[in-house]
């Protein structure tokens, strides 16, 4: 590949729709150690093979290497339609928890769909406690600008008024075993945030069928919740995944629906979970959404009938490498 930092690309061909992103997987393990709280930046380029109707679509998780798969960075990536030039990708994360040498893997993910990406340069750079989130989030900006854009104020002509921001903090539906990563704390920092969708992970809160885990992904949840009681965020919460048990078929597989059957079960499993919310403090959600997720299950009378004194109940206390 001419005009890269870089000789020699690795050419991924994705023929067709696969259930899991993973399907199609690249991966680099970290030889090195990794500390809890290190700084990192993951960096590669990718591009399309040729000139396409659609961008391509990967993802870049940072992540242990074996159950439970404990994520510090999952960020998704947009590449380029044509070929030339290819894009530069900069993750920058902190490290969620310590990796001995072997544990940790960084990989690339194409299964979204069939596409022919391009991609090289792949490295991983550790800054140990020299730098912060903060500060290589601010770089990666530096060295990959948005490019200047015209911005016209009518100051009158005023259609609406804008309170602040809101958006997905969705890092433990992911995998993040940390309630934030350096994004969503930036955004935090920085932006006027005034309302704020997060995850219950219900596939990980109630693996079986009466069992409540407020461990890993789970716990992070709550965590998360914590943040936004303190800070005063109304916060909606939203069920993008559920256990097999529960809504069969295969983790992240499209057009599953949650059976009739099964409402009450789900509606036990999310009371539980804002039942422990509430023990630690977190504030409970404005709205609870189950149809955008990748299940769905319809709003019947029946199940918001019951939702009221289910959800009120006292719970049981249960590469490169520097």
């Amino acid at each position: 590949m001419t005009g890269q930092p870089f000789s020699k690309a690795l050419r991924v061909v994705v023929r067709a729709n696969a259930p899991e992103t993973n399907a199609t997987q690249l991966t680099m393990p970290i030889t090195m150690p990794v500390a809890k709280g290190d700084a990192l930046l993951a960096s590669f380029y990718v591009c399309g093979a040729a000139a396409g109707v659609r961008a391509r679509h990967g993802r870049v998780p940072f992540e242990r290497t074996q159950n439970p798969w404990t994520k510090s960075a999952t960020q998704g990536v947009v590449g380029a339609k044509t070929r030339e030039p290819g894009k530069r990708v900069l993750v920058p994360f902190t490290a969620v928890e310590a990796y001995q040498p072997g544990e940790a893997m960084v990989s690339l993910r194409f299964a979204f769909g069939p596409q022919t990406v391009e991609v090289g340069g792949l490295s991983v750079v550790s800054f140990g406690k020299t730098k912060t989130a903060d500060e290589l989030i601010a770089l990666a900006a530096q060295q990959n600008p948005l490019g200047a854009a015209r911005v016209t104020v009518r100051l009158k002509d005023t259609r609406q008024t804008l309170e602040g921001f809101g958006g997905n903090f969705a890092q433990p539906r992911y995998g993040a075993t940390d309630p934030m990563d350096a994004v969503g704390t930036y955004n935090l920092k920085h932006l006027r945030v005034v309302h704020a969708r997060v995850a219950i992970p219900l596939d990980r809160w109630t693996p079986e069928k009466g069992v409540y885990r407020d461990e890993a992904q789970a716990h992070a949840a709550l965590l998360q919740m914590q943040q936004m009681a303190r800070r005063k965020i109304p916060i909606a919460a939203a069920v993008w995944e559920g256990p097999a048990w529960m809504i069969g078929g295969k983790p992240e597989e499209m057009g599953r629906r949650l059976p009739p059957e099964r409402y009450n079960d789900c509606i036990e499993a999310v009371a539980q979970f804002l039942v422990t919310a509430r023990a630690t403090n977190t504030a409970s959600p404005w709205t609870i959404s189950l149809s955008t997720s990748r299940t769905s299950a319809s709003t019947s009378n029946s199940a918001r009938r019951r939702w009221r004194p289910l959800s009120g109940r006292r719970g049981r206390a249960l590469g490169r490498w520097a």
